[in-house]
C-alpha cells in the first residue's frame, strides 16, 4: 500500500482535523477536497474521525506535531489547532522525552513500527496521562521524515495500564457479534467494521464509501437513512436490504449519531441484524391466512350455490306433491309424475355429482388405469347421447379413424362418464339443427386427444377457465336449469386423476367450442385385434320367472310399498316386512327367507349388526342378503360386503338393475342348492 503523501504544517482550523497540504514555502495554501487524491482524503477522514487518539510527528529536527485527530486533542485537553506546531517536547513528560526520540530515530532509520511503549504526556492543566504508544513509520521523504503515533491506553499518571491494545479489545469484541456493526465517518466513509460486516461486503471496508462496495440501491437507501438519523441526533430503525452471495437479505438497522463533547456528531454508528428468515415467516404465515380465509370465502359460497342447487328440484317435487294433496286425481297423473320424477333424477345427480367431488378431493374415489381402446368409451357415449341428441334436432357425427387403433391408459368407467358429459354438454348448449362432432388426433409421439365440437353460441376466453368451475355454466349462462354446473368440474378431476389434461381446444361466438381430453397412449394389448374387430353383442335381459319368499327389514312403509310394486308382477314371489332389527332377526330364523333385503338404517338396531348377526347365526349365515341404503359412500359399501353382503344398492333405487339383483340372488338360492 502506497504511504500517504508527507504533510506539511498549515494552518488548521477547529472543525477540522487534518492539515491542508501547502506549498513548499510553508504559506497556508488549502487544496479543495475535490482535487485531492483519493487515497489521501480517504486516509485523512479516517484518522481525523479515529476514537483511538493518534498524531503525526516529525522523526528529525525538532520534532515537531504535525497534525493531530480529535481523540488526540481530547486527551490532553486541547484544541488541534492549539497542538499543531509545538515541539513533542512540550506535551511529552521530560523523563520519558529521550526514549521518544529514540524510537523516532529508529523510524526515521527505516524501521517501520515500534511498540507499544509507556509514554506518559502532559495535558494543558498541567497533569499526566500514561500511554501505551506505537509507532508507525509513515514516510521519510522531504527534509525532514513522519511518523504516526498511537495512543493505544491511557490512565491518570502513576495508575496501572489495566487495558492493553484497546483498538484490538473494541474489534475482537465486535467481530463476535452475528450483527453488522460498523462505524462510518461525516463522509459515509467506513472508520470501523466488524468481520460480519466485512463478510457481506466481500473484504476490507474501512477507508471505502457505501457507493464503493454496494450497489447504487442499496448505497442510496444506506446514505438516506444515515442522514436521516444524524439529523435526528438519536438512535433511528430502519429497515433495508443487502445482497448476499446473490440472495436478497433482509435487514433490522438501529443507525446512532457518536456525539462530541460539544454534542456535536461526528461519526455514525449501526448495527444491522438480519431478519430475512423471520420475513420469511411472516410473510408464510400472512399467506396461510390469507389462503385459509380465500378457502373460508369459497366453502361459503360453495355452500350456498348447494343450497340453491338442491332447493331448485326439492321445490318442482314439494310443489307437485302439494297440487296432488289438494286436487286430487284431478290433475294429470302421467304428466305430474314425469316432472316430480325428472326433478327427482335431477337432485340424484346433483347429490351424486357432490359426492363424486368430495371423494376425488380426498383422494377416496379410486382410479384404476388399464389399456383402452379409445374407440369404446366413445361409441357407448354416442348411444346413450343419440335420443338425446334427435330430440333437440342435433346431428351427431362421429368420426372414429383416428383411435380405431389406438389405446390409452385411462379408467374405462370414468372415461366413458367424462366423454358421456362433454357430447351431453354439446347438444345442450347447441342452437337447433346444429351438429355435435365426435374426433381423435394426436397430438404427440405418445399422447391423443379426444375432440367433441359442437356449433352453438361459443364461450368468451375469459371464461375458459371458469367453465371447469363447480357450478359455472357455459356461457356463464343458465340457460338449462336442470344442470347443476359440475359436470366439467368432475371431469376434470377425474381426467387430472387419469394423468391427462381437459380443456377447450377452441371457440368462436356464434361459431362453437371444441373441447378436448388428452391421454397418454400405450402399447396395445395382446387380444387387442379381438378388441377392435371382434363382434359385440348387446347384453339383453330377458324376463326371469321369480320365485320364492324375501323378507325386507326396513322401518319406511313407503319404501316397503314401493319394492312390493316392483316385485308385485310375480305370482311365485312372497315379500314378508319387519320394521326393525330385531323383529327381522326372528323372521329370519323363524321363515328361512329364500333373499333377504335389509336397510342399514333401523330404529333399534344398525343395520351393520343386523347383517353380521344373520352371518353369524348357522340357521341365516346362508340367506343371501343384499343392502338398500341412501349411504352411497364408499367406506359404508366395503364395510357392508366384507360383512357377507350379496349386493349393495344405493337409494333412490334403479328398479330394473333391482330387479335384476333379485332374480339373480333367488336363481342361487338354498333350494338350487340342495
Amino acid at each position: 500500500m502506497t504511504p500517504p503523501t508527507p504533510y506539511r504544517e498549515g494552518t488548521v482550523r477547529d472543525d477540522m482535523s487534518w492539515p491542508a497540504a501547502g506549498p513548499k514555502d510553508g504559506s497556508p495554501a488549502p487544496v479543495p477536497a475535490a482535487d485531492r487524491p483519493t487515497p489521501h482524503c480517504a486516509f485523512e477522514a479516517a484518522f481525523a474521525a479515529a476514537p483511538i487518539p493518534g498524531a503525526i510527528v516529525e522523526t528529525g529536527g525538532e520534532r515537531r506535531l504535525v497534525a493531530v485527530n480529535r481523540a488526540f486533542a481530547a486527551l490532553l485537553g486541547y484544541r488541534t489547532a492549539d497542538l499543531v506546531g509545538i515541539r513533542l517536547a512540550e506535551v511529552v513528560a521530560a523523563s520519558d522525552v529521550a526514549a521518544l526520540r529514540r524510537c523516532l530515530v529508529a523510524l526515521g532509520r527505516g524501521e517501520s513500527q515500534i511498540g507499544p511503549r509507556t509514554i506518559r504526556w502532559i495535558r494543558a492543566d498541567g497533569g499526566a496521562v500514561a500511554a501505551d504508544t506505537r509507532f508507525d513509520g509513515s514516510s521519510t521523504g522531504g527534509p525532514t521524515g513522519q511518523a504516526i503515533v498511537f495512543l493505544e491506553g491511557g490512565a491518570d499518571a502513576g495508575s496501572p495500564g489495566d487495558v492493553r491494545d484497546t483498538r484490538k479489545l473494541l474489534q475482537d469484541i465486535i467481530d463476535g457479534v452475528p450483527a453488522l456493526v460498523f462505524i462510518k465517518d461525516l463522509q459515509d466513509r467506513y472508520i470501523l467494521a466488524n468481520r460480519r460486516t466485512r463478510q457481506l461486503f466481500g473484504g476490507e471496508c474501512v477507508g471505502l464509501t457505501d457507493q464503493d462496495i454496494a450497489t447504487i440501491e442499496e448505497a442510496q437507501q444506506f446514505r438516506r437513512h444515515d442522514a436521516e438519523a444524524l439529523a435526528a441526533g438519536e438512535p433511528r430503525e430502519f429497515e433495508e436490504w443487502a445482497l448476499h452471495n446473490g440472495e436478497q437479505h433482509t435487514y433490522y438497522s438501529l443507525k446512532f449519531p457518536l456525539l462530541d463533547r460539544q454534542n456535536r456528531p461526528y461519526a455514525l454508528c449501526g448495527v444491522s441484524t438480519d431478519i430475512t428468515a423471520l420475513k420469511r415467516a411472516e410473510t408464510a404465515a400472512r399467506e396461510a391466512r390469507d389462503e385459509a380465509e380465500r378457502a373460508n370465502r369459497a366453502k361459503s359460497e360453495f355452500l350456498s350455490r348447494v343450497s340453491h342447487e338442491l332447493r331448485t328440484p326439492l321445490h318442482s317435487i314439494l310443489g307437485y306433491c302439494q297440487l296432488l294433496q289438494v286436487e286430487g286425481l284431478g290433475l294429470d297423473i302421467p304428466a305430474t309424475a314425469g316432472r316430480m320424477a325428472r326433478a327427482g333424477h335431477h337432485l340424484l345427480e346433483l347429490i351424486n355429482d357432490l359426492l363424486e367431488v368430495s371423494r376425488i378431493e380426498q383422494g377416496q374415489d379410486r382410479i384404476r388405469l388399464e389399456p383402452v381402446h379409445a374407440c369404446d368409451p366413445v361409441s357407448e357415449a354416442v348411444d346413450i347421447v343419440r335420443p338425446l341428441a334427435a330430440a333437440r334436432d342435433i346431428e351427431l357425427a362421429v368420426d372414429l379413424h383416428g383411435g380405431i387403433h389406438e389405446f390409452v391408459s385411462a379408467d374405462r368407467r370414468r372415461l366413458h362418464q367424462v366423454l358421456l358429459n362433454l357430447m351431453s354438454n354439446g347438444i345442450n348448449y347447441n342452437r337447433p339443427g346444429g351438429e355435435v362432432r365426435v374426433s381423435f388426433r394426436r397430438v404427440a409421439v405418445d399422447r391423443l386427444r379426444f375432440l367433441v365440437s359442437d356449433t352453438g353460441s361459443g364461450i368468451h376466453r375469459q371464461d375458459f377457465e371458469r367453465v371447469f368451475m363447480p357450478f359455472e355454466r357455459m356461457n356463464g349462462q343458465d340457460q338449462h336449469p336442470e344442470g347443476a354446473g359440475l359436470g366439467l368440474a368432475v371431469s376434470k378431476a377425474l381426467i387430472e386423476a387419469m394423468g391427462g389434461t381437459i380443456g377447450i381446444e377452441s371457440s368462436q361466438t356464434g361459431r362453437g367450442t371444441t373441447l378436448f381430453v388428452e391421454l397418454q397412449l400405450v402399447a396395445a394389448p395382446a387380444n387387442a385385434h379381438e378388441i377392435v374387430f371382434g363382434a359385440r353383442q348387446v347384453e339383453a335381459i330377458g324376463r326371469t320367472p321369480l320365485r320364492g319368499r324375501i323378507l325386507y327389514i326396513e322401518d319406511y312403509s313407503a319404501n316397503f310399498e314401493l319394492i312390493e310394486q316392483a316385485l308385485g308382477r310375480a305370482a311365485d314371489l312372497t315379500l314378508v316386512p319387519a320394521a326393525c332389527g330385531e323383529i327381522g332377526l326372528t323372521l329370519a330364523r323363524e321363515l328361512v327367507p329364500d333373499l333377504i333385503l335389509l336397510d342399514l338404517h333401523l330404529p333399534d338396531l344398525p343395520g351393520e349388526t343386523v347383517l353380521v348377526r344373520l352371518k353369524e347365526d348357522p340357521h341365516t349365515a346362508h340367506i343371501p342378503v343384499v343392502v338398500l341404503s341412501a349411504d352411497a359412500t364408499p367406506s359404508q359399501i366395503t364395510r357392508a360386503r366384507a360383512a357377507g353382503a350379496e349386493e349393495y344398492l344405493t337409494k333412490p333405487l334403479d328398479l330394473v338393475q333391482f330387479v335384476r339383483v333379485v332374480a339373480t340372488a333367488l336363481g342361487v338360492g338354498p333350494e338350487e342348492k340342495a
